[in-house]
């Protein structure tokens, strides 16, 4: 089991210096001392660990990583949250950061340390095909966010995937009623997309235990997801005018073209759709593959984010993050110490 001595803190405020949303003073003390076992926090060999401890020492930019999930974090809560503050971002000096679900968080009192007297609960919430997620509960992630001014927000988790398990970080941000962007920091592309899309359904349900009924493969529900984006149109170099723009969504396997002051819609392969953006004769392509096969549907025009969708009901707008605005003071040394 993981042991740690950190030291006392002291909030801006206390030390006559101007406060900062409940954010704490440099910290210049020594390192704190703790043990974790392999996997590392910091990274997967010494050399790894070593190079995120002098980053976390160091005043510049300091991307958030993933890894594997340290021996005794999942039951020990001290042991999960030191590994998640050692592979948090943190924006450098003087730059503009996103806001992280702190262990003592309270909706009540926003000024939350580093280092508080107690530690949120963790909820393991689990996913059809195989996905076991464990984060703080949906409703104190809606919490942080609400007290953020539904800014985009970083959450700490850890899951267990059919690619493998990890443990790190996810950026959260509420775009509109019911709707949420999720996004892994520094995963897989494999493992982010199951953690992503479970946490995702699990922020948009009415209720946590209706977030996965009808799913049978979280996989699917992504897919689903992006398919109601709609498609982006671009313009064709040398296209006649009669089909000067094309698009196309790999997940509802949609091709969007303008032809003539219309947008139309084909259900098509990606093979296809390179076809018709790289040929020569689009024109051509568009006749052989499209015109002589295929029924088109007429596409309608989101105003919100212009992208063309055949039914605007359904339709989603492209999941996005807003901008850091929140100003991080990183408690360095500390997180350094957590290394050892």
């Amino acid at each position: 089991m993981a042991t740690t001595t950190a030291p006392t803190r002291v909030r801006k405020k206390d030390n006559g210096t101007p406060g900062n949303g409940g954010e704490f003073d440099r910290d210049t003390r020594t390192d704190a001392t703790i043990s974790l076992s392999a996997p590392r926090a910091g990274g997967n060999t010494a050399d790894e660990a070593e190079a995120r401890r002098a980053a976390l020492r160091g005043a510049g930019f300091v991307p958030a990583i993933a890894g594997g999930i340290v021996a005794g974090a999942e039951k020990n809560s001290e042991t999960w949250w030191n590994t998640a503050a050692v592979r948090a971002e943190y924006s450098g000096d003087n730059q503009a950061g996103y806001a992280q679900l702190p262990e003592d968080f309270s909706a009540r009192n926003k000024e939350n340390g580093y280092r508080g007297n107690r530690r949120l609960s963790r909820r393991k919430y689990t996913a059809p095909g195989g996905v076991e997620v464990t984060m703080p509960s949906v409703n104190t992630i809606k919490a942080f966010a609400r007290v953020n001014d539904y800014e985009t927000v970083d959450i700490p988790i850890s899951a267990s995937t059919p690619d493998g398990d990890v443990q790190g970080w996810v950026r959260v941000t509420k775009n509109g009623p019911g709707q949420w962007t999720v996004s892994g920091l520094g995963m897989d592309p494999k493992v982010n997309s199951y953690v992503s899309e479970t946490v995702n359904a699990l922020l948009e349900a009415r209720t946590v235990s209706g977030a996965f009924a009808g799913v049978d493969d979280i996989r699917q529900s992504r897919v689903d997801r992006f398919s109601k984006i709609g498609v982006a149109m671009s313009s064709v170099e040398g296209a006649p005018m009669v089909l000067s723009a094309v698009g196309y969504n790999a997940a509802s396997k949609m091709l969007a073209m303008k032809v003539g002051s219309r947008i139309v819609g084909y259900e098509a392969t990606r093979d296809e759709f390179d076809q018709l953006r790289t040929n020569s004769k689009p024109g051509a392509v568009f006749q052989r593959l499209f015109k002589s096969k295929k029924e088109g549907v007429a596409l309608a025009e989101c105003p919100k984010c212009n992208r063309y969708s055949a039914n605007l009901t359904d339709h989603r707008c492209p999941p996005r993050h807003k901008a850091a605005t929140r100003k991080q003071a990183k408690p360095r040394r500390t997180l350094a110490g957590l290394l050892r």
